[in-house]
């Protein structure tokens, strides 16, 4: 059952590592027959679609894990299903991630990937993470490392979204208890684990 509610972080690192690289050196391959302009909108969509994946795979997670404290039971299927329900949300959410990432506005972050690209750092970042990946899968031991850089970035990310699941479950539970009696929800295992009660 952990690996079920894991698998949505996993997806996420794999799935965002592969849109990078391919739109990265698609991006960069094809720059020299586009109009500088279109070229900073492109890095601006794989700045935003990268949000996008994080954020679709986290909406997994929080479903899975709040699926499970509810009924017990959680399957990556509804998981799925009501993530892309809310698919629109995420988009909207990427947007505004992608846009106030430096506190910039759209034409203020469309500027910054003009700037990026005028000192060659995209080529060079798609560069090195080629690299970085295809050594990787050359190499036994880095093979072996980087499964296990991911399986710790992911466990970390199911942390987070499992812990503010969790909070939230507990703070409704509390919530609807009533203001009269409190005390007398207990929280969540995870919580109560993490607060020693």
């Amino acid at each position: 059952m952990f690996f079920d509610l894991i698998k949505p972080s996993i997806y996420s690192i794999f799935f965002g590592i592969f849109f990078t690289v391919i739109a990265g050196i698609a991006i960069y391959i094809s720059r020299e027959m586009m109009p500088q302009e279109l070229v900073y909108i492109l890095v601006f969509l794989v700045l935003m679609g990268e949000y996008y994946i994080s954020y679709f795979f986290t909406g997994m997670t929080a479903f899975l894990v709040y699926d499970y404290f509810k009924d017990g039971d959680a399957t990556m299927s509804e998981a799925w299903a009501a993530a892309k329900k809310n698919a629109l949300t995420i988009f909207y959410l990427s947007i505004i991630s992608a846009i106030v990432i430096e506190d910039r506005d759209l034409k203020g972050a469309v500027g910054r990937a003009s700037e990026i690209m005028q000192k060659h750092l995209l080529p060079i970042g798609v560069g090195e993470i080629a690299v970085g990946f295809v050594t990787g899968l050359l190499t036994f031991i880095g093979f072996i490392i980087a499964i296990i850089i991911v399986l710790v970035i992911a466990l970390s990310m199911y942390v987070t979204t499992a812990y503010h699941t969790c909070l939230f479950l507990w703070a409704r539970s509390v919530e609807d208890a009533g203001t009269g009696a409190p005390g007398t929800v207990k929280p969540p295992a995870p919580i109560a684990g993490a607060l020693g009660a």
